[in-house]
């Protein structure tokens, strides 16, 4: 299905004490953003880690709803069926099997929806630590001690035209207007997959760390901004944070607002026994 054929809520909601995310249309005309969370089972049947996804489908294409709509579910899947590898290859399956529904996505609804696409960042949190695994510029940050640090590689052009800022060859004005600034160096498109991020080992977790993932509609809040945010809600739940964030965004007011989600996640449950079924939205 098109997503253009569908109304989606202004904010779609997905809450716990410890893990929630908020969504929001922004100005545009839909909804191309999606996520889950899915509490992965342990040996004994206990739930012993929380995976937790979100994806951006790229608006310069068609149909971006429902690839990352598609690329999301399909993760999830993989992943949960392939509890026989270790963490980082599990997550390394899944991405590929969402670039594989997505290929076979685009071929079956070629005539209807065109070509489609969709960033993609995943965090796995268990007892050992954080994992992760993305494509494209969607963030993955841990937030600890007051201090907000980007976790993945982004895959667009930002960083490179950072560089040449810092190097004298373009001012940051020039750099605003850059024909380049939002393009992407890599995405889940069903075609092989230019660059990729995956962390090859757990990074250990301290109790009050939270992990955030994020569309690329949080941008419009500085890294200091978004910080700050964070800072002033330290205390609450996941589900207050997330939604101080996106509520942070849309009070920023950028004209051509982007599609925002964004997860958070705290770290304590996840360090010993987390409190089974994938859940999206």
């Amino acid at each position: 299905m098109s997503p253009s054929s569908q109304s989606p809520p202004q904010i779609v909601v997905q809450s716990e004490k410890h893990f929630s995310a908020r969504q929001h249309i922004g100005a545009r005309l839909r909804q191309e953003d999606y996520y889950a969370f899915a509490r992965v089972p342990g040996p004994e049947g206990a739930d012993s880690a929380l995976l937790s996804l979100v994806a951006d489908g790229m608006g310069g294409h068609e149909a971006g709803g429902f690839a990352s709509r598609l690329a999301s579910n399909a993760f999830v899947d993989a992943f949960l069926r392939s509890d026989d590898h270790p963490p980082s290859e599990r997550l390394e399956t899944a991405l590929f099997g969402a670039n594989d529904a997505v290929l076979n996505g685009t071929r079956a609804a070629r005539q209807r929806v065109g070509c489609m696409g969709t960033t993609l960042v995943a965090t796995l949190l268990t007892s050992t630590g954080l994992f992760w695994v993305s494509v494209g510029d969607s963030p993955a940050y841990l937030f600890r001690d007051g201090q907000l640090r980007r976790l993945n590689a982004d895959h667009s052009f930002r960083p490179l035209i950072e560089e040449q800022i810092e190097r004298g060859l373009i001012t940051r004005e020039q750099a605003r207007e850059h024909p380049n600034r939002n393009t992407l160096r890599s995405a889940v498109t069903g075609y092989p997959i230019d660059l990729i991020d995956l962390s090859p080992k757990a990074m250990p977790l301290r109790e009050d760390d939270l992990v955030i993932c994020a569309s690329d509609g949080l941008f419009s809040l500085s890294i200091a901004g978004i910080s700050n945010e964070i800072q002033g809600l330290r205390d609450r739940t996941a589900s207050e944070i997330a939604e101080g964030l996106v509520e942070a965004v849309l009070s920023a007011k950028a004209e051509y607002q982007d599609n925002i989600t964004v997860s958070v996640v705290c770290a304590r449950p996840w360090m010993q026994a987390a409190p089974n079924a994938a859940t999206s939205a």
